[in-house]
């Protein structure tokens, strides 16, 4: 379905797993308790109650394997799904993060899709949360943002990537060189990114989550999520 790898928007030079390490999952299924498909993200609800994930049945408006996460309906439920394990030290040179989602609802939601800390899967603490993807924040902006966060202070870097809507779309961040991250959406180039507020010394894991400004539930499909760097 889709490349590993996709060039030449992203700089790995080889596939060759000698050479890089590569994380993809494609959502086609997979359950064991308290994990859900080939990465074996866990699911959490992080905030109030009633939230879950799904795998929805196929229809003319998804694709081939998605999962998605749900809140609860009370204003402030928060859900989401991670990793069990760090998979980056950070976000070095030669590192490509890159998925493929869709928000049924634009309105009163706040989600996350990327790279946070091995600790937790919340995404909204002032400190102590690393954080290298892809924000919405209704309660802030209609707009979708990269955001870099180093989990030390408040500071984050942020650009804008243009209003959220309902379709699907891939988005990705790669670092090509030291001084700069490059961000795509559609494979149309974004913008960079300054590197200030990377988490160079933070062990970073997959994770997605969503979560409703309302009364009532608000979901994300994820279709695909992959990283993938250069062997140290």
């Amino acid at each position: 379905m889709y490349p590993m790898i996709h060039r030449p928007l992203d700089p790995l030079e080889s596939q060759d797993p000698e050479d890089t390490w590569q994380a993809l999952d494609d959502f086609m299924g997979g359950y064991a308790t308290g994990h859900i498909s080939q990465l074996g993200w866990v699911y959490n609800t992080i905030a109030g109650a009633g939230g879950s994930w799904f795998y929805p049945a196929l229809t003319t408006d998804q694709e081939h394997g998605v999962v998605e996460m749900r809140t609860g309906a009370a204003n402030g439920d928060r859900f989401g799904i991670a990793g069990v394990g760090g998979l980056v030290l950070g976000f070095p040179v030669g590192t490509v993060l890159k998925t493929k989602f869709k928000l049924p609802s634009v309105a009163d939601l706040d989600a996350f899709i990327g790279l946070g800390p091995a600790s937790t899967i919340d995404y909204r603490a002032a400190t102590n949360t690393e954080l290298v993807g892809f924000r919405i924040d209704r309660a802030v902006s209609a707009n979708i943002f990269a955001v870099i966060k180093n989990g030390v202070s408040p500071a984050e870097t942020l650009l804008d990537m243009g209003a959220a809507d309902t379709d699907w779309h891939t988005a990705s961040m790669s670092r090509p060189r030291t001084d700069a991250i490059l961000v795509h959406l559609d494979k149309v180039l974004v913008g960079s990114m300054a590197v200030t507020n990377v988490p160079a010394a933070a062990l970073l894991r997959h994770k997605a989550a969503v979560g409703t400004l309302t009364g009532a539930t608000k979901s994300v499909y994820l279709d695909f999520w992959f990283a993938g760097g250069p062997r140290s």
